[in-house]
């Protein structure tokens, strides 16, 4: 881990801790400047946006929709499975998936399902291949 990651990361641990984000950046600079090494800073934003990526591919949940009026139903379908989660409805972030045929994909926190029409398709044609 290189110093901008460390000092980025850390900057990313105060302000989770409920930190103000300008005073705690405020604080960094000032300890940046007394230990001379003021220069780091213009790369620090860098990476809080790539640790920023990394808690949001893991923290994250993902609702792939093949067209948006499938959204309703996919919404109701998977309210038991946020639960178990510990995901709120607004922690979702909805995307239309082009890949998709029909139906609906929910990933996040380590959990995948998957009612996609493209699944039971890829699933009828193995058989057929392999049969």
């Amino acid at each position: 881990m290189s110093n901008v990651d460390v000092y980025a990361e850390a900057l990313w641990q105060t302000i989770k801790k409920g930190e103000s984000p300008k005073k705690a950046a405020l604080a960094l600079k000032m300890t940046l400047e007394r230990h001379g090494r003021s220069m780091l800073l213009s790369r620090i934003p860098r990476a809080l946006a790539r640790i920023a990526a990394r808690e949001e591919r893991r923290d994250g949940v993902v609702l792939s929709l093949a067209r948006e009026k499938d959204a309703a139903s996919a919404h109701k379908e998977i309210a038991e499975t946020l639960l178990k989660m510990g995901a709120k409805k607004e922690d979702i972030k909805t995307v239309i998936d082009s890949d998709l045929i029909g139906g609906w994909r929910l990933e996040g926190r380590g959990e995948l399902i998957d009612r996609s029409h493209k699944k039971q398709l890829l699933s009828i044609y193995e058989n057929v291949i392999h049969s």
